[in-house]
């Protein structure tokens, strides 16, 4: 890839581009959502004064729900990042190595996800 833009990146990680790159377009669409949801004319948190003689309170009447494409959308972008990561660990173990890693050392590497910190830590 002479005379590119990403001859400064090792061939063996430019597969990582693409992840990478999915995962910015990802964050882009949760930044967008994000925007129209904390810019929305009624706002996010709705207050009421109450007055009570001589003291003023302020009530939360009402909470805007986050819009349900964000959670996913996050959750997306997070894993495409751990991708990210688990490649670029594994391209540069097997580089340095000089061959594909065996099976035990592989599991070694690879960050898989998990429930809870038990099934992590296993």
């Amino acid at each position: 890839m002479a005379g590119t833009q990403y001859d400064w990146l090792p061939d063996r990680h430019l597969g990582v581009a693409a992840t990478l790159s999915h995962a910015d377009e990802l964050i882009g669409q949760v930044c967008d959502l994000l925007f129209d949801y904390h810019t929305q004319p009624e706002g996010v948190i709705r207050l009421r004064e109450v007055c009570d003689d001589h003291v003023s309170r302020t009530t939360v009447t009402g909470v805007a729900p986050i819009p349900r494409k964000v959670p996913p959308l996050v959750a997306d972008a997070l894993v495409a990042l751990r991708a990210a990561l688990e490649h670029t660990l594994f391209a540069e173990i097997e580089y340095h190595h000089g061959a594909p890693l065996e099976e035990k050392a592989a599991r070694l590497v690879e960050m898989p996800a998990g429930h809870s910190y038990e099934k992590f830590q296993d």
